[in-house]
């Protein structure tokens, strides 16, 4: 029971210290992060985030650059640049 309870805590812990995109642009963007060795690529649309994409990673944004982001960090895409939170 201990051990169902540890794992458990363990699984939200991480998604609570997550990466999340928002793109509060008007177009969408081509995104491409590393998950702990597991390359991604998907697109945000505008107005939309994606949530909790990885615990530490590299995120490349497609014209825009590539950014290191980890924990609770928020990538934020607006007006053509971007800022992590």
């Amino acid at each position: 029971m201990k051990r169902i309870l540890l794992g458990v805590l363990l699984i939200a812990s991480t998604s609570i210290f997550a990466v999340d995109i928002v793109n509060k642009d008007k177009k969408p963007y081509r995104i491409q992060y590393d998950d702990a060795g597991t390359k991604h690529e998907e697109i945000i649309n505008p107005g939309k985030q994606l949530s909790s994409i990885c615990g530490e990673c590299s995120v490349y944004i497609s014209g825009i650059g590539r950014f290191q982001a980890a924990g609770s960090d928020k990538i934020v895409i607006q007006n053509g640049a971007v800022t992590v939170e």
